[in-house]
């Protein structure tokens, strides 16, 4: 076949393709259109249909009668037919549920089929309206049934089902009625129904009977109830009138909580029999019902007690006042009330003796107390003879310090021993006893180990962000070495004491000869064939670390200077001192180097801490420590466990070898002198009336300056606490000084927690001195938020004269003669010299007055006391020493050692707490003012505190005398000696 009928071919096979394709693609765009015609068909038709089946359903719905619509029925007939057809001919496009619609609609498409559809409607319209009318009579009949049925079963009579007068039968037969026009009967006459319908049935109706049996039988025994109950309401609300209108005082325990608690109870009974209870009986129990919770009671009680403390105190004040002391409102209050715990807050001068001597006098003669059933503890025996004296003999009372009370429930008149009574002297005994542990070669190695790398608590450079602030901690702590030097670290006091104790010769910060820079080496060791070695210690970790920036090369420059030089260093580091490993591998150094270790022999080691007064600081601590532990009764385990919880395990571990055999010792002197110390007394009494071989007689406990309440006499107090015990404390948390004996202010504050319900009351009006003093002070002590807020005022009578004066000078001598002149000028305008009180916070700071001229017009008036002992006394004018801001200075920065922690009441978060409270002391000792002597370079930062709140524009402003000393005056510092931080105080045990 040629190339020409092939092409030919081809041609010919692709146009008839192409028509084909023509042909396929009309067809199919033919049916699409056919499609869409029939789809829209079918949903015009589908509308159609739902709404003539919407339309035939409401005709026929049985509501209304056909035949009223009838021309409007025979144009659906119509309707319907047409939609039929048009349906029937398009059927099997329709949808599911079109069809169904057309299934319904054909039916009625017919004449005949429409009209039994209108004949079938117009049947179940005859009915309803025939089930209305039977659901109306219904209606009434079930209200009729459901009125019988409440008043049958209303539990006020006994039932018997079989005598119910036909009244099940007819409710069977209602709601067997009611089944058939349930749906036609309205809301309520439901509701009826389904409350008859449980009681149609014999059982149904028989428990409903015995329901109502028991709700009668139940009535019957609350009617009895309500009977036996009226009584008890009587009788309570008469109890209670009684408790609360005042005619006498309610403590907040016993008879009171159990009256409360039947109040409580019969209230509770009430509400369930209220509407049995007789009419007059039900305001009766509307009142007890007010008091019937515990805030309630004790709001009304409250109430009570105060109209009952401000009638007693108005007729006290007639039969207690005197022309000589006629009472507060305030101090009777305080005496008249009666509470478990009267607790009197009782500022300076307020009268504090006055109210504990008035309670006295007010329960003897008002009360009719006996005056063996009151109790006075005071806590020396000045304040409990000065009680004794105020009470005439009818009203003596038993008045007597906490000591010889303890002694007394004993039962013996064992002597207390000098140890006990005299501090010095107990010091001296511990003084001794070290120095023969140091004798005695098999007992000396804690003391040896405690000297020599204990003695002070350890701070590494470590734990202080800077070099100042090391140096400047270092240099309050004064670290006094026993070669007498004073070190400038803790390891190096070590490094100092081990080589003095080994009698190994060097010198301390000697200069260096071989530079022209001032450098000075740690120690300088000579060696014995001539020469010597350098010794720097060190502040490194094992990593060779530095604890401040800069240091590392420091030393790096010491190294350099010392091999430029060739002089021999050796180093020692803090890393080592931590490892323990210090005083061994210094020892192994040193002898590489020939120099020989020859232990010091006792009596000079004595000789040297006699000295450096070591064996007195130590004996100070040692002191302190062991009146704690006995006034707690600390065991040596208990030690020993508080030892290794501590900051410093090691320390206080070594600290404990050495007390616990001097505490040996210190029982062993007791013992052999058959004597007891203060704390035997209270604990051994504590003891004894806790056994209940000692009852106690005592209806009332009075304590007079209770802010200085320890432990152990706080264990005493509430050993004698009992059912019909009281207990009056008098006392004042601004002037709590002595926690160094134990006295502990935050048992003022939680005093309840050991002996009761606690109502306070405060004494703040003073007759010591006026607004120029009560002002500036009572806001100076209540900087602390832990105190309690109170308010001091002077009494009216008060001149408003006298005030807080600082007076800046160079030295002590200067300020305190300038400040006796101007007391001396008082006595101008007064026949009386105005007597005069110089206060020191240490006992050496009586030598700046032994040192001070004294006007002659002062000559006798003039008298020295720490503030510690001045406590409780006054004068007409006070003087403060010691207000320099330093170590040794008025707040003391010296720092108790942190061993007495372990035994010692705790610490409080505020700065200077106790101090403050100290310097409180001292301000309000005087009727006339307060001269304050201050550095006039670095006064204390309480004086300063002073003159920034009361500047001279204040109204009670704090004046100021400026003066500067002469060119022979001492300055502050050289009235203080290294002797001088043994004791701080004078300690009143």
């Amino acid at each position: 076949m040629s190339t020409e009928a092939v092409i030919a071919m081809i041609d010919a096979v692709l146009v008839a393709l192409g028509l084909l394709v023509v042909l396929v693609l009309a067809i199919l765009l033919v049916s699409y259109r056919a499609k869409r015609r029939r789809q829209r068909q079918i949903a015009q038709l589908a509308a159609r249909l739902s709404a003539r089946d919407l339309e035939a359903r409401r005709l026929f719905d049985g509501t209304r009668h056909v035949r009223q619509v009838a021309a409007a029925a025979t144009g659906l007939r119509e309707q319907i037919a047409r939609v039929v057809k048009e349906a029937e001919a398009l059927r099997k496009w329709l949808p599911d549920n079109e069809r169904r619609l057309l299934d319904r609609l054909r039916p009625l498409a017919s004449k005949d089929g429409f009209k039994r559809r209108c004949e079938q409607a117009n049947r179940r319209y005859a009915a309803r309206e025939a089930g209305k009318k039977q659901a109306a009579r219904l209606a009434a009949r079930l209200a009729t049934l459901d009125q019988e049925v409440s008043a049958f079963f209303d539990g006020n009579q006994y039932v018997r089902h079989w005598a119910a007068n036909g009244l099940r039968e007819r409710i069977a037969a209602a709601v067997e009625q009611a089944r058939a026009v349930q749906e036609l009967l309205p809301e309520r006459e439901s509701e009826f129904l389904n409350r008859l319908r449980p009681l149609s049935s014999k059982d149904g109706f028989k428990r409903r009977c015995e329901q109502a049996n028991r709700r009668f039988e139940a009535a019957e025994t609350r009617k009895k109830q309500a009977t036996r109950l009226a009584p008890e309401l009587a009788a309570l609300d008469c109890e209670a009138s009684a408790l609360i209108q005042g005619e006498r005082y309610v403590r907040h325990p016993g008879a009171p909580q159990a009256l409360r608690e039947r109040i409580a109870v019969a209230v509770e009974q009430g509400k369930s029999v209220r509407k049995w209870l007789p009419e007059n009986k039900r305001p009766l129990l509307n009142r007890l019902a007010k008091i019937s919770s515990t805030k309630n009671f004790e709001r009304h009680r409250e109430k009570a007690n105060a109209k009952y403390v401000q009638i007693t105190a108005a007729s006290m004040q007639k039969t207690l006042g005197s022309k000589d002391t006629i009472l507060t409102d305030e101090q009777a209050e305080a005496i008249a009330t009666d509470e478990d715990v009267t607790l009197v807050l009782a500022g300076a001068g307020t009268g504090k003796t006055a109210v504990v001597t008035g309670k006295v006098a007010h329960l003897v003669r008002d009360r009719g107390v006996r005056p063996g059933r009151v109790l006075v503890l005071a806590f020396n025996s000045d304040a409990a003879e000065q009680i004794r004296k105020r009470l005439p003999s009818s009203m003596a009372a038993d008045a007597s310090t906490f000591h010889s009370f303890g002694n007394r429930v004993l039962g013996r008149d064992k002597p207390v021993s000098e140890l006990a009574s005299d501090g010095p002297s107990r010091q001296r005994f511990i003084q001794r006893q070290l120095e023969a542990l140091l004798l005695d070669s098999s007992l000396a190695r804690p003391m040896h180990d405690f000297i020599t790398s204990h003695l002070y608590p350890y701070r590494s450079p470590f734990d202080f962000d800077t070099e100042e602030e090391y140096d400047s901690y270092v240099r309050g702590v004064e670290l006094r070495a026993l070669s007498g030097d004073l070190v400038k670290s803790f390891e190096e006091l070590i490094v100092a004491n081990f080589l003095t104790l080994n009698s190994v010769r060097f010198y301390y910060e000697r200069d260096y000869p071989y530079t022209q820079s001032l450098y000075r080496p740690d120690f300088y060791v000579p060696l014995p064939d001539g020469g010597g070695v350098y010794l720097e210690h060190l502040a490194l970790d094992r990593d060779d670390s530095a604890p401040w920036p800069g240091y590392a090369e420091g030393v790096r420059w010491k190294r350099r200077i010392h091999r430029g030089n060739g002089t021999i260093l050796i180093e020692t580091y803090s890393w080592e001192h931590g490892e323990g490993t210090l005083l061994q591998r210094l020892r192994q150094i040193l002898e590489i180097h020939g120099i020989t270790f020859q232990p010091l022999p006792p009596s000079q080691v004595i000789k040297k801490l006699r000295d450096e007064y070591v064996i007195s600081r130590l004996a100070y601590v040692l002191d302190a420590f062991l009146r704690h532990v006995r006034s707690s009764k600390l065991t040596a385990d208990e030690l020993r466990q508080r030892a290794a919880d501590s900051a410093e395990p090691t320390r206080a571990g070594v600290f404990l070898e050495v007390f616990e055999e001097l505490r040996q010792r210190y029982e062993r002197q007791l013992a052999g002198e058959g004597k007891i110390d203060f704390h035997d007394q209270i604990h051994g009494a504590t003891e004894r009336i806790l056994d209940g071989r000692w009852q106690s007689p005592y209806r009332y406990v009075l304590v007079d300056e209770f802010q200085d309440i320890s432990a152990e006499r706080m264990k005493l107090l509430s050993a004698l606490r009992g059912p019909d015990t009281a207990f009056f404390l008098v006392g004042d948390d601004w002037q709590s000084i002595y926690r160094f004996t134990g006295s502990d202010v935050g048992l003022v504050r939680d005093c309840g927690k050991h002996l009761g319900h606690v109502r306070e009351r405060a004494l703040t009006q003073t007759f010591r001195f006026g607004p120029g003093v009560s002002e500036p002070s009572t806001a100076f002590i209540r900087r602390n938020p832990a105190q309690t807020q109170r308010n001091l005022r002077p009494a009216k009578h008060l001149p408003p004269a006298g005030t807080i004066t600082v007076i800046k000078a160079g030295s002590p001598a200067v300020g305190l003669e300038q400040a006796l002149r101007e007391i001396a000028k008082l006595s101008a305008r007064d026949p009386q010299a105005p007597s005069v009180l110089v206060l020191g916070r240490y006992r050496d700071s009586r030598k700046v007055l032994q040192e001070t001229w004294v006007p002659s017009a002062l000559s006798g008036r003039v008298r020295f006391r720490t503030v510690h002992s001045a406590k409780g006394l006054e004068a007409d004018c006070v003087v403060v020493l010691d207000l320099i801001d330093k170590r040794r200075g008025f707040p003391s920065r010296v720092e108790d050692d942190p061993l007495l922690d372990l035994v010692a009441p705790p610490t409080e978060p505020f700065l200077h707490a106790e101090e403050r409270r100290v310097f409180y002391v001292a301000l309000t000792r005087g009727k006339r003012g307060a001269w304050l002597i201050a550095d006039a370079e670095q006064p204390s930062a309480f004086v300063n505190e002073l003159l920034d709140e009361y500047n001279p524009t204040a109204r009670n402003r704090v004046d100021v005398i400026d003066t500067r000393a002469t060119e022979d005056s001492r300055p502050f510092d050289e009235y203080s000696t290294d002797d001088d931080l043994l004791s701080a105080d004078d300690l009143p045990f």
